[in-house]
């Protein structure tokens, strides 16, 4: 059992759904009447103890399991614990409408969502899956990518549904994701719900390794695999372009077989970025070069004659022992972790031959000593055996800023969204009739809001379920003497300020009475315009009425700025935004916005700078938080 997973899901929960909980499972049942549960969908549910587990927790659950075995005791899990399983809803639909969560059922019992499909990026059609009869059930993987032969194979053939299909418009608290490799496909196939941050959380598998595996054996039986190479870091690449901060969970955690204290706090994790996640694509091209037939394997001559099992054969370089130092979602051992090889291997359970293949202390003298002695494992590592990373320090500040600008646009097509939705439902969906939507509706055609996003938002507007959007604002004393304003869109005050409070708190910053930190900024409109000089765009912004005007500090250090920040009051904004286009100054409708100004910076160190930034990118990921301004000198809007 995945108990380190049974505390994340407990942290993640156990506040959250716990109201929905019925007073017969220990629950306070205090939930507001005709409030739903939130969702919890479990994509790989096996036998059903995490969907279990989130059931009993009060939350609502779509549980996705294709495999009639596994089905099986999937059905008796629920029913062993009182709950009700129903199956996936006829097409129109939807998961909501059956009754989950919140007690709903006979007997007081909740119901669990059932799809009994692949999850896969075209729905409805036939899936070829493998699930062993014997061995490790949990390999049960489609087109057999994660089975062994000698599992005695049961081939299966089950319908497919998207991600997106599955889970329609619904907001996701957790998302589960453990398929055997087959990961990257159902993401691609949720593309709506993550592009739209309608999931909150997510605990997945990464399996960096196992397209190396089937690019040799899916061309031998004539086919091709289901997952491309690249797809695993792909994958991670486009979730934290989305906005997403992702950790590593080393298996002694997450695979513990020790029961959690649940209500201890999580210890802190290894971040994985997207730097150390270009390393894995990397590793692809150095396995290629010497994947080709008739390629002699890179490494040394002693270290062959002394363990060619390890250091030679038809398969020299494989995952993880091969992989780049650098790394970090394959983890390289290294001082900090002395009784750790790659891939988070237990270096005193390894066979003798693997320990210092995978990169251990010879805890065996008699059987890996000479090994261990012979001086060419010195440069390991180095530029004889590894290549230079395949990507340049300008291509890895262009991802990052391209997954920054990725997380900026969602927030911005977020915004829309919930803006539509208020002023739809004041005023009505057709634009024709709301001035106040029409104009909306042009401004998000400006800012390049997809189409699927607009209608898909009007649409919700409709919904008697759709709560009504407000504005509200948080206020919090920072690190170093700064302050903060939160700014809040949101269709639930309960929830947001259950999120934003203990953000604050756990970041080491204070609450603040409203009021006590407002003062110390002003309300304005800030205009960002580009490609100009400052003397061209000062006189400009005096004749639109600015009262300040900023430059936009470079990308590169000892550049001239191009980009400037114009200020002007509230009611002024739409004008001077109108006065300087005609000007011929190009606006960047992405970053001009209502802000609240410091009226002064405040200086801090170096630490409290630093925190202060995380404190800010931390709430800027809850989705209900809109913009997060602060006074702290270097962060200032």
């Amino acid at each position: 059992m995945e108990l380190g997973i049974v505390q994340i899901f407990h942290e993640v929960l156990s506040q959250r759904c716990a109201p929905f909980r019925p007073p017969a499972m220990a629950g306070t049942g205090a939930a507001p009447s005709g409030a739903l549960a939130p969702l919890v969908v479990d994509v790989g549910a096996n036998f059903g103890f995490f969907s279990v587990y989130a059931a009993m927790m009060g939350c609502r659950v779509v549980a996705v399991e294709p495999v009639p075995r596994f089905l099986a005791f999937l059905h008796w899990s629920l029913a062993a614990n009182g709950l009700r399983a129903v199956p996936f809803p006829i097409p129109g639909l939807h998961p909501s409408a059956t009754g989950g969560g919140n007690g709903g059922g006979g007997g007081g019992a909740s119901a669990v969502v059932v799809v009994e499909r692949v999850v896969s990026t075209v729905s409805g059609e036939n899936v070829t899956m493998t699930a062993p009869r014997r061995g490790v059930w949990g390999t049960a993987s489609v087109a057999g990518t994660a089975n062994n032969i000698d599992q005695d194979l049961e081939t299966i053939a089950v319908e497919s549904a998207g991600l997106d299909e599955i889970v329609g418009s619904e907001q996701v608290l957790l998302l589960k994701v453990d398929v055997e490799g087959y990961e990257p496909v159902v993401f691609r196939s949720g593309e709506q719900l993550l592009s739209d941050q309608r999931v909150e959380h997510i605990v997945l598998e990464y399996s960096p390794g196992m397209p190396e595996t089937l690019d040799q054996v899916f061309p031998a039986m004539g086919g091709k695999a289901p997952v491309g190479t690249e797809d695993p870091p792909k994958m991670l690449l486009d979730i934290l372009g989305k906005g997403y901060s992702v950790v590593h969970l080393p298996d002694n955690f997450a695979k513990s077989g020790f029961l959690p204290q649940l209500q201890d706090p999580l210890p802190e994790f290894q971040e994985v970025t997207a730097r150390s996640v270009l390393y894995d694509i990397a590793d692809l091209a150095w396995f290629r070069n010497f994947s080709g037939s008739g390629d002699s394997c890179p490494w040394p001559s002693e270290l062959r004659a002394v363990n060619e099992g390890a250091w030679g054969g038809s398969r020299c370089l494989r995952a993880p022992e091969d992989s780049h130092p650098k790394d970090e979602t394959r983890s390289w051992s290294s001082q900090r972790y002395p009784e750790t090889g790659v891939g988070n291997r237990a270096c005193p359970y390894l066979p003798a031959s693997m320990m210092v293949r995978s990169r251990c202390r010879c805890l065996k003298p008699d059987l890996c000593g000479r090994e261990e002695e012979l001086p060419v494992l010195g440069v390991l590592g180095g530029k004889t055996y590894y290549p230079r990373p395949l990507t340049s320090a300008k291509d890895y500040r262009v991802l990052i800023s391209k997954g920054k600008s990725d997380a900026k646009k969602a927030k911005i097509y977020g915004r829309v969204g919930k803006k539509i939705i208020q002023l739809a439902k004041a005023g009505g969906a057709d634009p024709v009739m709301n001035a106040a939507l029409d104009t909306l509706l042009r401004q998000a055609k400006d800012l390049g809001v997809p189409k699927d996003i607009v209608e898909r938002n009007l649409k919700r507007a409709t919904d008697s379920k759709q709560g009504d959007y407000q504005e509200v604002t948080y206020e919090a004393y920072g690190p170093g003497g700064t302050g903060l304003i939160i700014f809040c869109v949101t269709d639930n005050l309960n929830r947001t300020a259950s999120e934003v409070k203990p953000t604050v708190i756990k970041s080491g910053a204070k609450v603040a009475e409203p009021g006590s930190v407002m003062f110390n900024f002003s309300r304005c409109g800030m205009i960002v315009v580009d490609g100009t000089t400052e003397d061209a765009v000062f006189e400009a912004a005096m004749e639109a009425g600015a009262d300040d005007v900023e430059p936009v500090p470079p990308e590169e250090d000892g550049q001239p700025s191009t980009s400037y920040k114009v200020f002007v009051p509230v009611e002024a904004f739409a004008a001077a935004k109108a006065t300087l286009r005609q000007l011929g100054f190009s606006v960047n409708e992405e970053d001009s916005d209502l802000v609240y100004k410091a009226a002064a910076p405040v200086e801090v160190d170096d630490e409290a700078f630093s925190r202060c930034e995380a404190l800010m990118e931390k709430l800027l990921e809850l989705d209900d938080v809109d913009s997060v301004f602060t006074n702290c000198d270097g962060l200032v809007a």
